[in-house]
């Protein structure tokens, strides 16, 4: 999957903030390129996400919510291997 992604769009498709950019601002009927590109977390927002993924999990545990990971191969197994 690549990195980065340039579109064409007409410029009334663009939210108005993003339009307000663009000098001279683009008429309606204009057609724009749009370059979206991922961006990689900084360390800390990675930690950050990392331990409430974590968090999240644990709170699903403690409220029931969990699953047990051979019960499902098994049931998967017997469904599917037959």
């Amino acid at each position: 999957m690549p990195q980065r992604a340039t579109v064409t769009v007409r410029a009334d498709a663009l939210p108005p903030e993003y339009a307000a950019l663009i000098r001279p601002r683009p008429l309606p009927s204009d057609m724009v390129e749009v370059t979206l590109a991922v961006k990689e977390p900084t360390p800390e927002q990675w930690l950050a996400n990392a331990r409430a993924g974590i968090d999240k999990g644990r709170a699903e545990i403690d409220a029931g919510l969990g699953i047990d990971g051979d019960a499902v191969f098994a049931e998967l197994k017997q469904a599917f291997c037959k």
